[in-house]
């Protein structure tokens, strides 16, 4: 099922690291530190447009993400058309559907082989598209947080779980945790 969000039949791709309880958040920061989820996070979304809300734009320690282009929804930022260098573009918008018309530009400029459009987070955003998400690129991670930001639920009937790593840890003191990747039937 494409979803009918993007108009352009461009697959919409939520990506989250998400808790057994779906906390994806506490007080602006991810509750555990996984490095290969941050590899796991550039390799996927590299040279794809990435749509995130402004709470996830002010966490990222490192902005904006290079190599693909950084749309922010926000009503608070200051709108920008576009700041481009050679390696880094951000787009700041005022809804979801802005985002999704500026993902669809680029990547008709950009003309991929594989074209995808990433909701990186947060809360907000991953509630308003859950429903047409295309696939669900999880992380997830073995352990009930406390947290103030969630995933939304999902039904798992809705979708084929078309990959899966094992669970694994980095460290005998760090998370277990897997990757799972979802297709909305």
């Amino acid at each position: 099922m494409m979803n009918a969000i993007t108009k352009n039949n461009i697959p919409l791709v939520l990506i989250a690291a998400h808790s057994t309880n779906y906390t994806i958040g506490y007080q602006g920061d991810i509750p555990w530190y996984i490095p290969q989820d941050l590899i796991r996070f550039r390799q996927l979304t590299k040279s794809y447009p990435i749509i995130m809300g402004r709470k996830t734009w002010d966490g990222l320690h490192i902005r904006p993400l290079a190599h693909r282009l950084n749309i922010v929804v926000s009503t608070t930022l200051a709108i920008v058309d576009s700041i481009q260098t050679e390696q880094n573009s951000i787009c700041i918008v005022r809804n979801l559907a802005d985002a999704l018309t500026n993902a669809c530009e680029f990547i008709n400029k950009t003309t991929p082989a594989d074209p995808k459009i990433f909701i990186i987070g947060g809360e907000r955003l991953y509630r308003e598209t859950i429903d047409q998400a295309d696939y669900l690129q999880i992380t997830e991670v073995h352990t009930v947080t406390p947290g103030d930001a969630f995933f939304p639920n999902y039904d798992p009937n809705d979708f084929d779980l078309i990959s899966t790593q094992q669970p694994t840890r980095n460290s005998p003191d760090s998370v277990t945790y897997s990757f799972k990747t979802y297709k909305r039937k």
